[in-house]
């Protein structure tokens, strides 16, 4: 079983995107539904009798899964793409920094607080996370996220956010590879 996550308003525009996702209590809102019904559907899955669950996702749809394993780390591997543990970092040092209000840029500290789980998901012992990040992702940057998976295998493609996210066969090479047989 593969559960593939895209997150909520992905398919339209930015200015859109950027509308549904602007506050921190609908942001986090969106987060805490999409990581309880990726439970639910573990749940079901477990209930039937299935085989394993894999979950993978893109960009915020990486960012719920590694919130997933962080907090319930009930399915069998985790393959988030383009995707870290410290989400804090997007809106603080990123090119997401135009998202955070001038007086939130102010108090980075409760940024992070609010929004990193990067101790969770590293006290997590598994290894069943398998990650692939970009080395030129001016959003999710290399150099911070790679830190949330020490220990763990990471791919990394030699792209930005968005070339690599249009790389769909590379992004589906890494996944398959990373199913169980």
């Amino acid at each position: 079983n593969l559960i593939l996550i895209r997150a909520p308003w992905h398919t339209r525009s930015t200015d859109e995107y950027l509308r549904n996702v602007s506050s921190l209590l609908g942001f986090t809102a969106l987060l805490a539904i999409s990581v309880n019904l990726i439970e639910a559907l573990i749940h079901r899955l477990r209930e039937m009798g299935s085989g394993p669950v894999s979950l993978s996702g893109i960009s915020l749809g990486g960012w719920i899964i590694n919130i997933h394993r962080a907090c319930l780390n009930t399915a069998d591997r985790y393959i988030p793409l383009l995707a870290g543990a410290a989400l804090g970092d997007l809106f603080l040092t990123s090119d997401f920094r135009r998202m955070t209000s001038p007086h939130a840029l102010l108090l980075p500290g409760r940024i992070r607080r609010a929004l990193d789980f990067e101790d969770d998901f590293q006290a997590i012992p598994d290894p069943n996370v398998f990650p692939l990040l970009a080395r030129f992702d001016r959003f999710v940057r290399y150099d911070r996220q790679v830190q949330s998976y020490a220990g763990h295998p990471v791919r990394v493609l030699e792209k930005g956010h968005i070339t690599a996210a249009l790389a769909p066969a590379l992004l589906r090479k890494h996944i398959l590879e990373h199913l169980p047989v």
